[in-house]
């Protein structure tokens, strides 16, 4: 089993939970890390845990205009140039920030030629919280999550569709068609970051399920087939709330919410306590049992 994910010094404490969760459930798993600016230290101490492979990405950012080389993270950039800019137009405020979600495409796609078999992508500030067989045995091609349909309706009242949450997708082991789905993904990314669409990437991939089939996004565990080029790339679609949750405030059941994902600044405040003390507890109970 493998796992993907990228990141720097902001998402350090979410990664290195999301790196000992992993090998918790998966003992030989593989965990591959995308390197967007961590501390030495931090690097020092990934490095040490079994199975991780560190992959420098600073020097390799396909919008290399987006870090300067006295910066080490994405976070000091926005600060230095774009928040203390107040005349700069909010559409090119969040136009910086697109390209910033737009670069884990990228290595998503570099990250298929390094890894044997099938994976799992986390987002920077998301993690299993239990086994997820379910998925590593499905025949799919692409799982991804679809978000709740009161997130959706916002979403579209606002003119934009990104019904699906890339945060996490899982990956099966046909390259040929992993490969064409993320290219076809970063074509059709690019498009919607042209016309300056909001989260142009996840706008991208809930355009792409759509095409597959225009009632795909109304209820979970449909299967889509998405035609790229002569290709056939089966995706299934599956709840937030089981491999997406995010409302952990109220706190979560691991048997239901087997990955968790601290969105929305969770990851920066007492809830990624509140969520590490909770696993604690579980994890004896597991050991106990």
């Amino acid at each position: 089993m493998n796992f993907l994910t990228m990141g720097d010094t902001k998402y350090f404490q979410t990664i290195l939970l999301s790196v000992r969760q992993s090998a918790r459930y998966y003992p030989e798993r593989k965990f591959f890390l995308y390197d967007w600016g961590f501390e030495p230290s931090q690097l020092e101490q990934l490095t040490g845990l079994s199975g991780v492979e560190i992959i420098k990405w600073r020097d390799r950012l396909v919008n290399a205009d987006l870090v300067f080389p006295e910066e080490r993270t994405f976070k000091a950039f926005i600060k230095k140039h774009i928040l203390r800019h107040p005349n700069l137009r909010i559409s090119q405020r969040q136009r910086q920030r697109e390209l910033l979600l737009n670069e884990k495409c990228y290595c998503m796609l570099d990250a298929v030629y390094k890894i044997d078999g099938s994976f799992l992508f986390l987002d920077a500030d998301a993690f299993i919280v239990n086994s997820i067989e379910d998925l590593i045995g499905d025949d799919s091609d692409i799982v991804v999550t679809l978000r709740p349909q009161i997130e959706i309706e916002t979403a579209i009242k606002r003119g934009s569709r990104h019904d699906i949450n890339s945060g996490v997708i899982f990956f099966n082991k046909n390259k040929v068609k992993v490969i064409a789905f993320i290219i076809e993904w970063i074509k059709e990314m690019n498009v919607q970051s042209l016309i300056r669409q909001s989260l142009s990437e996840q706008t991208a991939l809930s355009n792409m399920v759509l095409r597959g089939n225009v009632n795909a996004l109304t209820a979970y565990n449909k299967c889509v087939q998405i035609s790229i080029g002569d290709l056939y790339v089966k995706c299934r679609i599956v709840s937030t709330v089981n491999y997406n949750f995010n409302s952990v405030e109220d706190g979560f059941d691991p048997n239901i919410n087997k990955i968790l994902h601290l969105k929305s600044g969770r990851g920066f405040d007492n809830t990624l306590n509140k969520v590490m003390d909770e696993l604690e507890k579980t994890n004896d109970k597991i050991q106990k049992e």
